[in-house]
């Protein structure tokens, strides 16, 4: 929508907040959102706001030139539109809200290393519930530093890496230092991604191969830890090919899901087609008689490990539930 239309007011994109500085964008020129006349409306305005939102935004000071931060002016938060999705994870504040990460989106990358050490399967397994319950929305699962693996046709017989293809989740093994991303690269041109995964498995880094003039801090795995370090702090896009934009995460430790789900059966998506199939309708898929979960489980038609984590993730939300 063009800017100079409808008394300045016009429709645009969240690219980051921080704070109450808040970056928005429309018609590839950027704006921030200031707060005026009084602050506590503009907060007011403000809640609940995230990367990926459409607002309605009122152009209060248009720049004669862009700033060094290529900002084109200045104006204010009018309207919040509707979203068709949000991605969310558990409030770092003890009995808070669950926090809105981004909304919006197309897609969820879920990148992971080869490393095991730094994104272990359980912690794939958490975020992964928690893509399902944003649907709808398309989830990859990307596994990167293939530059430290003798043989990459080895990566494909993991067990897990196999049962993660079974279901239907698309799987990518990528090497950014070495700039091996093809065809991965792709599927990023169009829509909003969003990437996700541990510190130190290279979401920075691979967003610095995407669009090389950014230049954004990357910090090495710790030698004191062997894990990863933050380097993003908040939720930032970036624009990519031909109308893509990509949404860089700080990184996740443990993801616990706390505020998000109250059940996570519906978001472990093979276990869908034995729902309604257990002796008893209030069947909770642990040591009930006659369950058709565990014993599809027994029989190996659901992976060991997927049930072990599902397993663990109900008796946290049991517990903090009470």
């Amino acid at each position: 929508m063009n800017p100079k239309a409808n008394n300045n007011l016009f429709q645009a994109t969240v690219q980051s907040r921080a704070g109450n500085k808040v970056i928005v964008e429309a018609s590839k020129k950027k704006y921030i959102g200031i707060p005026l006349k009084k602050l506590k409306f503009f907060r007011k305005t403000l809640s609940g706001l995230v990367t990926g939102d459409n607002v309605l935004f009122q152009l209060v000071n248009c720049y004669e030139h862009p700033n060094q931060e290529g900002i084109c002016g200045e104006g204010k938060i009018v309207e919040i539109l509707p979203r068709k999705n949000c991605f969310l994870r558990a409030n770092v504040i003890e009995g808070g809200p669950p926090q809105e990460i981004a909304s919006n989106l197309d897609r969820i990358l879920i990148l992971s290393s080869v490393l095991p050490r730094l994104t272990p399967f359980g912690l794939i397994d958490r975020i992964l519930v928690a893509a399902e319950f944003c649907q709808p929305i398309e989830i990859f699962l990307v596994w990167n530093k293939a530059d430290l693996l003798q043989n990459r046709a080895d990566f494909y017989q993991i067990p897990e890496i196999q049962v993660y293809q079974k279901i239907l989740y698309n799987v990518f093994l990528i090497s950014v230092k070495k700039k091996e991303i093809e065809p991965f690269n792709e599927i990023l041109k169009y829509g909003r991604s969003l990437l996700i995964g541990a510190s130190g498995v290279g979401k920075t880094s691979l967003i610095n191969c995407l669009i090389p003039n950014l230049n954004l801090t990357t910090l090495p795995v710790s030698l004191l830890t062997g894990k990863g370090q933050h380097a993003t702090t908040l939720a930032r896009e970036f624009e990519y090919g031909v109308n893509g934009k990509i949404v860089d995460t700080p990184g996740v430790k443990m993801f616990p899901l706390k505020g998000i789900i109250e059940d996570a059966t519906p978001y472990f998506i093979e276990f869908q087609r034995y729902l309604g199939a257990c002796k008893f309708r209030d069947c909770q898929h642990q040591n009930d008689l006659g369950c058709a979960i565990k014993k599809a489980v027994e029989q190996g038609e659901i992976a060991a490990f997927r049930y072990k984590h599902y397993l663990e993730i109900q008796n946290q939300i049991k517990v903090e539930r009470y």
